[in-house]
């Protein structure tokens, strides 16, 4: 079963992006001791309103999704989580133009 933080106990801090942000769309990121399939359906079991899971990453043990408050207030209180990013919006034309002045 899944580890949910203490009542009282400080809700995991979520990382603010600078830029411009996809609206109500976020990275989590798990600890390597976590289970994720498990994780994953936990999750898919509080999914609420439009929430849903975009994408998994088999490279790192991490998903995205975009999720309302409440789903996203149910993902800072489990213990499997390590980190939370807002997910931004980038541009690869402004990318190659950055990277250009560079050189």
């Amino acid at each position: 079963m899944t580890d949910i933080r203490e009542q009282g106990e400080t809700l995991l801090k979520v990382h603010r992006a600078t830029g411009r942000k996809a609206p109500s769309s976020y990275i989590v990121q798990l600890k390597d001791e976590a289970d994720k399939n498990a994780h994953l359906e936990w999750l898919r079991r509080h999914l609420m309103g439009d929430s849903k899971i975009t994408n998994e990453y088999s490279i790192i043990k991490a998903y995205s999704g975009t999720f309302d408050e409440e789903t996203l207030t149910e993902i800072r209180k489990n213990k499997d989580v390590k980190r939370i990013e807002e997910d931004v919006v980038f541009d690869l034309d402004q990318v190659q133009e950055e990277d250009d002045r560079d050189i």
